[in-house]
């Protein structure tokens, strides 16, 4: 299971990390689960271990049809296909995706001379979409047909005055619908960036000595890259003293043949009664996850934030706005269907 960005951005608030180590599997017991790719049953089982599912290079390069290219004496794995490549090592959980440098839950692993890879966090990031069963447990997974288009990742660092400040960010490599669209798209993307880094660098030319490191930090997950659409999520992460540093997520879904920001009205506008079935599920969700709230939740917003992944559309809410700090962003997964009845989403 992929680590959130929010995820990360709190487990740095806390000052904490997990490391693994090179006899972990060893004791762990494990189970095998039936794989699908469009419909078909691999031939070789995915092995589950501490419920995440793995699959070894071979399964990727036959019946993924990925190219897999591995190194035994650094133990680096690389998995290409025409438009993505994931480089990792074995018993390190540090991803590279285009080289946008991710950290994951889990991480590759060499088990009766197999090197085992997490089955999710090779479909999420080369287009493969990834479900499961909930009674039988088996696996299903299908090739997605992604938009005409490729990511490059972009990085900004300072490292001084004991301030850290570290950027990443996407940038469309090429669009070959039209270069205006696309330089639109870019700037939109880079001024979220731009704006942080703007805010670590002036924190960074204050002396201050004897203080717990500053840290503005940014890091960014596309969620959606189909019919015409991508969703991408910014977290932001600053600590400037105190208890706790704190995350604010701005996401946008843009459709990149006119470059412009969609709400959520612009994506639901054949549904006129969104907002009040958004707002009634989000109600029941509140309720059943968190209980007692901050303050009292009544309607979704005309700008709410949102994003999509997969089927579905994310509706999230900032720190302190109806939940503890501990309880992080909250966020509610609503299917697409059950908002665009009788509909395909597709523009």
């Amino acid at each position: 299971m992929r680590k959130t960005r929010g995820y990360i951005l709190m487990v740095a608030a806390m000052l904490h990390c997990v490391t693994f180590g090179a006899n972990s599997v060893r004791a762990e017991s494990t189970k095998q689960v039936d794989v699908f790719v469009d419909t078909k049953l691999l031939s070789s089982a995915g092995e589950v271990i501490k419920g995440t599912t793995f699959v070894t290079l071979d399964t990727l390069r036959n019946d993924f049809r990925f190219h897999v290219y591995y190194e035994p004496q650094t133990k680096r794995i690389s998995i290409l296909s025409s438009k993505k490549e994931i480089v990792m090592k074995v018993e390190d959980n540090a991803y590279l995706v285009n080289g946008h440098k991710l950290f994951m839950e889990e991480a590759p692993r060499i088990k009766n001379s197999s090197i085992l890879v997490p089955l999710r966090v090779i479909c999420e990031n080369m287009g493969v979409s990834i479900s499961q069963d909930s009674f039988t447990k088996a696996v299903s997974t299908h090739f997605v047909s992604e938009n005409n288009l490729q990511f490059e990742n972009k990085e900004l660092k300072i490292n001084r005055n004991n301030t850290n400040v570290s950027i990443q960010y996407p940038q469309l490599k090429w669009l070959s619908s039209n270069v205006e669209i696309q330089r639109k798209i870019n700037d939109q993307l880079e001024k979220v960036a731009l704006e942080t880094f703007e805010m670590g660098s002036q924190a960074s030319m204050e002396i201050r000595e004897g203080e717990n490191p500053y840290d503005y930090s940014l890091d960014y997950e596309i969620t959606y890259n189909q019919n015409g659409l991508i969703s991408v999520v910014f977290d932001q992460y600053t600590y400037t003293g105190g208890a706790h540093g704190m995350v604010d997520r701005v996401a946008y879904t843009i459709d990149i043949k006119t470059g412009k920001i969609l709400s959520l009205q612009d994506l639901l506008k054949e549904n006129p009664d969104y907002k009040a079935e958004i707002t009634q599920q989000i109600k029941k969700q509140f309720q059943r996850k968190y209980g007692h709230l901050l303050t009292p939740f009544e309607s979704i917003s005309d700008q709410q934030a949102f994003y999509v992944k997969g089927d579905s559309i994310i509706i999230y809410f900032g720190l302190y706005e109806y939940t503890p700090y501990a309880a992080g962003i909250p966020e509610f997964s609503l299917p697409l269907s059950s908002l665009l009845k009788g509909s395909t989403f597709s523009r």
